[in-house]
């Protein structure tokens, strides 16, 4: 078993450059398997995305490679915690563990099946392979032009100022597959219908989507099981946004927050996905 620690520290470009080459020494020598920077300077020193504008607490916990051939782990650094944030003790001890847990077992991602720009008959299959699966479960998730900007406590505290704009709709009711939509034509039929099913539904945030969908006249039926509510019932004082709690329930790809603007289609089936893992985890 083989992983190495990394802190950040005050003045941080000239720290950094001044020991690269000591850093990149130890890394060669020790060849770890596992790196866990702590704390942004750490993040920014072995990953790109803290170039991305990316904060260790949007991407704490997800696995991510590195040009070390080593695979990169991040977490809070330990002074932050120490700074009035105990409630995050647990979550830095679990994301050690995991890193721990990576070095002695390997880590590898699982394949995934996303329809980023669907044609109408991809949109019919979609709807003819839930119903051929049984009805199960379906999660289900709305873009707005502001919602992909913000995450779900922002969201809730500005709920009634965003717009009741739908810009897509989001579906999967299996792991690693999920389907995005256009609220356009041919596919606002689509939606209405997997929406009017009487089977259970899995959503994030349903006081945000299911008001919206029915003001655009697309009413959303069976039950709606609201992840983030019970999320919050387990865990009141940490963060409800789906991008810090995924980590926890076997989420095995990159952090994904920032394809929002670039990669709008991706974004919404990674976050859709994510939703079912997450379910599927609880």
């Amino acid at each position: 078993m083989r992983f190495s620690f990394f802190l950040g520290g005050l003045d941080e470009a000239e720290a950094v450059e001044a020991y690269r080459h000591l850093l990149d020494d130890l890394i060669r020598r020790t060849n770890p398997r596992v790196l866990v920077p702590l704390g942004n300077t750490a993040l920014k020193r072995l990953t790109s995305y803290g170039g991305r504008g990316a904060t260790i607490t949007n991407v704490r916990g997800y696995v991510i490679p590195s040009d070390y051939g080593a695979w990169v782990l991040p977490t809070y650094h330990p002074s932050y915690i120490a700074r009035g944030k105990s409630d995050l003790i647990g979550v830095l001890i679990c994301d050690i563990k995991r890193a721990i847990d990576i070095a002695r077992n390997g880590f590898a991602t699982k394949p995934v099946r996303y329809i980023v720009y669907p044609t109408l008959d991809d949109a019919l299959r979609f709807e003819m392979e839930y119903h051929a699966a049984g009805c199960p479960p379906l999660g289900f998730d709305i873009e707005t032009p502001e919602s992909a900007k913000l995450d779900e406590e922002e969201v809730e505290d500005k709920i009634e100022d965003v717009s009741y704009t739908i810009l897509r709709v989001s579906f999967s009711f299996a792991q690693r597959h999920a389907i995005t939509l256009t609220w356009s034509e041919p596919f606002i039929p689509v939606i209405k219908r997997l929406l009017a099913t009487q089977e259970p539904k899995r959503a994030w945030n349903e006081s945000f989507d299911v008001p919206r969908l029915t003001a655009n006249a697309c009413p959303v039926n069976g039950r709606i099981y609201d992840g983030m509510v019970l999320w919050h019932h387990l865990q009141p004082t940490l963060p409800k946004s789906l991008g810090f709690v995924s980590t926890f329930y076997g989420w095995d790809d990159e952090p994904w927050k920032h394809t929002s603007d670039s990669e709008p289609e991706l974004y919404s089936c990674l976050y859709r996905d994510q939703k079912v893992i997450l379910a599927d985890g609880t």
